[in-house]
């Protein structure tokens, strides 16, 4: 389903999906720890400016992934992601931005496009990548679905975005979910329970596979983001054959050498990110 692949240069290891893999005119990966210049919490290849200061050394490791994914570095384009429920159409006007050039005016949590050679890059210290692409519409999709994006339905957002951009219909639409923080590590109060069954009702209170209390200490549940972004693609019209979970958790403490992780780390750590690009 996916695979690690090294780097012979620098050492960077990227994690590649089968279902994307095989299609000839997209590059994709999802960053690890390996083959960076960053130090201390942010050890090696850390892809957040906002997670250190020294921002040669995220340039450098952005650069250092581009090239082991087999993309230009100018290409990249990452927005600034606040956790909200928005999607930012990009255009060959945008290609470089936030990284090489200026970065965007507002803040998205999620990019579509059909313009070749742009880069679309999200990052993630435990929140849910997700990769979409269209092969018919010839289109592609990046998402940061943390736990309020996910509440605001953003992977919905993003495929209607390519709906009504592109042409694409949800069926056609190949998502994966990449590694992220699983239920059992990711551990909430009653304030994020009570807002997610507001919005999705007994599909989410009654589903003990996206929620469940803990039952030694009152108040405390565990959900899983990557089952919520499931059914909210399912729901948006992708068929569930399309959809490739990870099941990878970015969290969990087996994980600790491979991934970062924010809430593993209490946010003293560095980031990955998701690369998606049209050929």
């Amino acid at each position: 389903m996916f695979r690690y692949e090294k780097d012979s240069i620098n050492g960077v290891e990227l994690l590649k999906f089968d279902a994307l893999s095989e299609k000839k005119n997209i590059v994709h990966c999802f960053t690890t720890r390996a083959g960076g210049v960053s130090g201390g919490g942010c050890e090696s290849l850390n892809m957040s400016f906002k997670r250190e200061e020294n921002r040669k050394n995220v340039s450098e490791n952005i650069k250092r992934v581009a090239e082991a994914a087999g993309v230009d570095f100018d290409s990249v384009t990452m927005v600034p992601q606040v956790h909200g429920g928005k999607v930012r159409v990009v255009t060959e006007e945008d290609r470089g931005k936030g990284v090489s050039r200026e970065s965007f005016d507002e803040g998205y949590d999620a990019m579509v496009t059909n313009i070749k050679g742009v880069t679309l890059a999200t990052i993630h210290g435990d929140c849910i990548p997700v990769f979409l692409y269209d092969e018919k519409a010839c289109c592609i999709g990046m998402i940061h679905s943390g736990w309020r994006s996910t509440h605001a339905r953003i992977s919905r957002n993003a495929v209607v975005a390519m709906v009504e951009n592109y042409g694409s219909k949800p069926e056609d639409i190949i998502a994966v979910i990449g590694p992220g923080i699983c239920q059992n590590c990711f551990e909430a109060s009653d304030d994020v329970y009570e807002a997610f069954a507001e919005e999705f009702g007994k599909e989410f209170t009654d589903d003990l596979s996206v929620c469940r209390p803990d039952l030694t200490r009152k108040g405390k549940w565990y959900i899983s983001l990557p089952g919520i972004v499931y059914k909210t693609l399912i729901a948006a019209g992708v068929l569930p054959g399309n959809i490739i979970r990870s099941g990878v958790c970015t969290c969990c403490e087996e994980n600790r050498d491979k991934y970062f992780s924010h809430r593993r780390e209490h946010g003293k750590t560095g980031a990955m990110s998701g690369f998606i690009m049209l050929k």
